[in-house]
C-alpha cells in the first residue's frame, strides 16, 4: 500500500521486492502507541496499542482478515493503530519495521519532493542523466527509493 503523497526513484517492484514475502505487516517506525494515540480506539488497554506509520506498508491476506472481523465485531481505531494492534495481538502475525531497510527515505513530515526533485534523485542514484550503472545513496539502495 502506498499512500498518496509517496514517490519513488528506480523500478518500484524492485524496491518492494527488497522486503522479506513472509511477513505479515512492514510498516515504518513500528512500536508502541503514543499515549494519546492510544486513546483513539474502543477495544483494548491502551497500553496494549501499537501504531506504525503508513506511507508505505504491506499487510498479508491473514492481517487484512483479522482487521476486517475486528471491524464487523464493533472495534474501531485510528489508522495507525489497526495494523500494528491486530499483528500484536495475533501470535502468527510477524512485522517488520520500513525505516532502515533502504527502501523509505528519509522521513520528515511534510516533505515537499515535486516529480522534478524525483527526476534529480534518480538521475543522482544512477549516477548520470541517462542511468548508468547505478551507485548506492546514504540508504544504501541502489535499486531506488521511496520518498514521503
Amino acid at each position: 500500500l502506498l499512500q498518496h503523497d509517496v514517490g519513488w526513484t528506480g523500478l518500484l517492484p524492485a524496491i518492494l521486492e527488497r522486503a522479506d514475502p513472509t511477513t505479515d505487516l512492514i510498516c515504518s517506525d513500528l512500536g508502541p502507541a503514543a499515549a494519546e494515540l492510544a486513546r483513539e480506539q474502543n477495544h483494548m488497554h491502551p497500553s496494549a496499542a501499537r501504531a506504525c506509520l503508513l506511507p508505505a506498508a504491506r499487510q498479508s491476506r491473514g492481517l487484512l482478515d483479522e482487521q476486517i472481523a475486528s471491524l464487523l465485531a464493533g472495534n474501531v481505531s485510528y489508522c495507525e493503530l489497526r495494523a500494528a494492534s491486530a499483528c500484536a495481538r495475533s501470535a502468527w502475525c510477524t512485522a517488520a519495521n520500513l525505516r532502515g531497510s533502504g527502501m523509505l527515505g528519509p522521513f520528515s513530515a511534510h516533505t515537499i519532493l515535486s516529480e522534478d526533485d524525483l527526476r534529480i534523485q534518480a538521475s543522482e542514484l544512477d549516477g548520470s542523466e541517462g542511468g548508468g550503472e547505478g551507485k548506492r545513496d546514504s540508504g544504501d539502495c541502489a535499486v531506488g527509493r521511496l520518498f514521503h
